[in-house]
């Protein structure tokens, strides 16, 4: 409940108006008072009209005239003052309210560094809430396995749920109007072809990536994660196509392929057209177990790359891991001799990488 201070008042009550009362009461004339205190009857019409305030030099000369305390006018006037401008501002501070209210359920550093928001209520607020209207940032709670949000949380990397949903809305709002062609699960095969001649040769990776995925009727975006979030990407369903998102958290291409593919586990294993699902991948211990649905989209991720044979067959009896095992595996399987070694750190958690590997993405 508001205090009485705080409330916005219907109209504001010049003292000129008390003091009219105040003559009227004592049955005398305008020109009378003026003459006794030294004001033209004009000086003083315009107090009472309240077009001229009452100062402090008047508010002593009206004590003498009528033994009211100077502090009463001044504070009359010092009331009207605030009353007239709350009445006034009232608009702007509701809005500047409702501002505060919005900006504390997202991630605003993370708006300004996107450059979405101005920090005017006026251009921000129908953003703000175009932006929470599909993602909650104020509910906190993150469940697992859960099929509507999935998250693969870090135990190493701390992560902040406010700045990760705003992420979220963030990627969503950028991807929504992409237009890309008619999406078909029956072309599957043809795009995991393509996607891997790309990551094979490791040239021009993310436009050539831009280009054939929305040709497959797959929206893509590289959107850049926020502070205290470590996540890698995010697969859901947008307007009438599904979408990946990507953060290029880490520059190689290992990565990229691997995430890229654990996302399109997601849109081929998981997403129905319309859904409401949306996969987030954040990075997760080793040590932890994913859930089922992460599990397979792994496993996808795996055996896009790999033939899932040949792969245990490589596990199994290459005597020495080299690069030159690695580079000799990775042309039989036309990936690139990165990744073939990620998988290999993946299963045995060692990640010390031969020379001759060049991981970087290109």
């Amino acid at each position: 409940m508001k205090k009485y201070e705080d409330l916005t008042p219907a109209f504001a009550i010049h003292p000129g108006e008390m003091l009219l009362d105040e003559i009227e009461a004592r049955e005398m004339s305008q020109a009378e008072l003026g003459k006794l205190i030294g004001y033209t009857r004009s000086q003083l019409n315009e107090v009472i009209k309240g077009k001229r305030s009452i100062n402090a030099k008047l508010a002593l000369l009206l004590e003498a005239a009528f033994d009211i305390p100077a502090d009463f006018w001044l504070n009359a006037q010092k009331e009207f003052e605030l009353n007239l401008a709350k009445i006034e501002a009232t608009p702007q501070v509701s809005l500047i309210e409702e501002y505060k209210s919005i900006s504390s359920q997202v991630d605003m550093v993370y708006l300004k560094k996107e450059h979405l928001i101005t920090g005017n209520p006026e251009d921000d607020i129908a953003l703000l809430y175009e932006l929470i209207d599909g993602e909650n940032p104020n509910d906190n709670r993150v469940e697992e396995p859960a099929l509507a949000e999935h998250y693969r949380l870090s135990g190493k990397l701390q992560h902040d749920i406010i700045s990760l949903k705003t992420w979220t809305a963030v990627s969503k709002y950028n991807v929504k109007l992409q237009k890309v062609s008619p999406f078909d699960k029956d072309l599957e095969d043809d795009l995991i072809y393509n996607l891997k001649l790309i990551f094979q040769e490791n040239k021009n990776v993310i436009d050539r990536t831009k280009e054939l995925l929305p040709a497959y009727g797959i929206k893509f975006l590289i959107q850049e994660k926020a502070s205290k979030v470590p996540v890698d990407g995010m697969a859901f369903w947008s307007v009438d196509n599904p979408a990946i998102i990507m953060t290029l958290r880490h520059q190689r291409i290992d990565n990229f392929a691997f995430t890229l593919l654990h996302e399109m586990g997601h849109i081929f294993k998981h997403i129905q057209p319309d859904s409401l699902d949306q996969f987030i991948d954040i990075e997760k211990d080793p040590a932890e177990k994913s859930n089922r649905i992460e599990h397979e989209a792994n496993e996808y991720a795996k055996f896009q790359l790999v033939e899932k044979r040949a792969w245990l067959n490589f596990m199994e009896h290459t005597f020495k891991f080299n690069a030159e095992a690695f580079q000799i595996f990775a042309e039989e399987q036309g990936i690139h001799p990165a990744s073939a070694f990620g998988l290999y750190s993946h299963e045995t958690g060692i990640y010390q990488k031969p020379r001759g590997i060049d991981s970087k993405l290109h």
